[in-house]
C-alpha cells in the first residue's frame, strides 16, 4: 500500500476531529477508500465547527442583562468585559459544549 500524506487542510480536518469527536468517530475501514474516509472526515469537521459557531454566535447574542445576573455586577463597561472574554475563551477551547450555560460554567471554572 502506497504511503498517503495529509496536506494541510486534511491535517487540520484530522486533529480537529481527533479533539473534538466525542461520541462520533470516523473509522477507516478496510472496505473504505481514503476518499470515502475523508468524506466522512469533512462531514464531521462541518458538524462540530457548526455546533462551535452555534455556541459562539449564542454567547454574542447574549443580552447585557443575562451577562449582568452572571457577573453580579450590572456595570456596563464589566459587562462588555465578561462577554469580550468569554468569547475569546470560547474561540480557543477545543471541547465542544452542548450549549452557552455549561460553556459558561466551563469558562467560570478557568476564571
Amino acid at each position: 500500500m502506497e504511503d498517503l500524506y495529509c496536506n494541510d487542510q486534511t491535517a487540520i480536518i484530522c486533529s480537529e476531529c481527533s479533539r473534538n469527536a466525542k461520541e462520533e468517530t470516523v473509522n477507516f475501514d478496510d472496505d473504505m477508500t481514503f476518499g470515502e474516509w475523508l468524506e466522512n472526515a469533512n462531514r464531521l469537521f462541518d458538524e462540530i465547527i457548526s455546533k462551535k459557531f452555534a455556541i459562539i454566535t449564542e454567547a454574542r447574542m447574549l443580552s447585557s442583562g443575562t451577562i449582568a445576573g452572571l457577573i453580579d455586577n450590572s456595570n456596563y463597561d464589566a459587562i462588555e468585559e465578561a462577554q469580550q472574554k468569554f468569547i475569546v475563551w470560547l474561540t480557543q477551547q477545543e471541547n465542544l459544549f452542548e450549549n452557552w450555560h455549561l460553556a459558561w460554567e466551563a469558562f467560570c471554572l478557568e476564571a
